[in-house]
């Protein structure tokens, strides 16, 4: 079901991003979190590779589609305890790896 999938995803990002010191390091350690599901999540890892960077369009590339967008939301707002409002549902906000982790730490600050 969808809770367990969840559930083992959220499970596998067992890194804390807030025992970081800089806003580089929580960045880079939440992009790792965002890719980790992208790479475990059945919705996105047939499309998503190794050799995707951090800065590559995920929505370009097809790994993310409007489907998927909501799903994604959902695992987000789930692993970093964040509230993903009707207003943030903007392409500059979920384009990258990157746009995404400087998103969830605007979110969380």
């Amino acid at each position: 079901t969808f809770r367990s999938e969840l559930s083992r995803i959220i499970g596998s990002c067992t890194s804390s991003s807030e025992s970081m010191g800089t806003d580089d390091e929580r960045a880079r350690m939440v992009g790792d979190e965002i890719r980790e599901i992208l790479m475990t999540d059945r919705e996105f890892k047939a499309k998503m590779s190794e050799a995707v960077k951090d800065s590559d369009s995920l929505l370009k590339l097809g790994v993310v589609d409007s489907f998927g967008l909501i799903r994604l939301v959902g695992v987000l707002e789930a692993r970093f305890a964040i509230a993903i409002e009707p207003d943030d549902l903007v392409r500059e906000n979920f384009e990258s790896i990157e746009s995404m982790a400087g998103f969830i730490g605007a979110k969380r600050s």
